[in-house]
């Protein structure tokens, strides 16, 4: 199967499915996002985002989700990586392929957020870990995390269709630099994202 096959059948499905209301998962502390599951074509590949962010309190929401990262809230976490496997098995069914994990950062050693809610999003999703995907410094960018940072992935067992999983898609400088070392199809899934129209509206 070509890419753009595996894409259209991703597309296909994701088209007739329903979104589901949110999971009944105890929330540790109100956050004040908005759960509206939708799927987004971006070039070639796709985008699955869960939440987004308030039109009002955004400030308020941001600086509660950064709280929450900082303290590697527990509550949190477990909030994050049920609602991405809910919304990934009631958009797609079984998917067969493999996660990757977003990178950790200049931290090789802590847990990581966004790491921690993919490695539970495939246990529960019943999907191996197909590999880490890390930044590399370039030349005249001193920043790990950033539009200017890019990525490579080191794999495990590469697989045909790679399930990216982060926490926050913003600008999407880090899924997008993760896609440009991926072969085969992708489908980048965020927790949050950002406001915009799915392909079911």
């Amino acid at each position: 199967m070509t890419t753009a096959d595996a894409l259209r059948r991703l597309r296909q499905k994701g088209r007739g499915a329903r979104t589901q209301k949110a999971p009944q998962v105890a929330d540790s502390r109100p956050l004040g996002l908005v759960f509206r599951p939708r799927l987004v074509k971006r070039d070639d590949f796709l985008v699955l985002c869960v939440r987004s962010w308030p039109a009002a309190g955004r400030s308020r929401a941001v600086e509660r989700v950064r709280e929450a990262k900082r303290e590697m809230d527990a509550g949190v976490i477990e909030l994050a990586a049920s609602e991405v496997a809910g919304v990934i098995r009631s958009t797609f069914g079984k998917l067969e392929g493999g996660v990757v994990l977003p990178p950790r950062g200049a931290s090789k050693t802590e847990k990581h957020f966004g790491t921690e809610i993919a490695r539970l999003v495939a246990e529960r999703c019943g999907l191996p870990v197909a590999g880490q995907a890390t930044y590399v410094k370039t030349e005249g960018n001193n920043r790990f995390h950033g539009q200017k940072a890019v990525s490579s992935v080191r794999w495990d067992c590469p697989c045909s269709l790679s399930i990216v999983i982060d926490d926050v898609y913003t600008t999407g400088a880090t899924l997008s630099g993760i896609r440009k070392t991926v072969s085969g199809a992708c489908l980048l899934v965020a927790w949050i994202g950002p406001g915009g129209r799915s392909e079911q509206e």
